[in-house]
C-alpha cells in the first residue's frame, strides 16, 4: 500500500489565495505576500471569520475557537491552515 504524503502549502494554496482574495477584496493573488498584514487591508470584523468557516468547509478542517484573532499576517493564515492540514492528515492515518 503506497503511503500518503504530507500534504504541503502548495498542495493547497491556490484554494487558500481564492479565499483570501474573495473575502479580503484583494485584486490578485500577486498582492498576497506572506509578510502582508491583514489590518492593512481594513477588513471588516466578519471578514475573517468568514476566512475560517470557507476554509474548513473547502478544506475540511477544523480551528480552534477565536483562531482568527491570532491571523495578523497572511502567512499566520498559511501557517495555520498547514498546522491544521497535517494534522487532519495524521489523524486519518492513525485511523486506518
Amino acid at each position: 500500500m503506497a503511503t500518503k504524503k504530507k500534504p504541503e502549502l502548495a498542495d493547497y494554496k491556490e484554494t487558500v489565495n481564492a479565499i483570501l482574495i474573495e473575502e479580503l477584496g484583494i485584486q490578485n493573488d500577486e498582492d498576497l505576500i506572506p509578510s502582508l498584514e491583514i489590518k492593512d487591508l481594513n477588513p471588516d470584523p466578519d471578514d475573517l471569520i468568514y476566512i475560517v468557516v470557507r476554509l474548513e468547509d473547502d478544506l475540511q478542517i477544523v480551528f480552534p475557537d477565536s483562531a482568527e484573532e491570532n491571523f495578523k499576517t497572511i502567512q499566520d493564515i498559511y501557517s495555520c491552515v498547514d498546522r491544521l492540514m497535517s494534522k487532519r492528515t495524521a489523524t486519518v492515518k492513525n485511523l486506518l
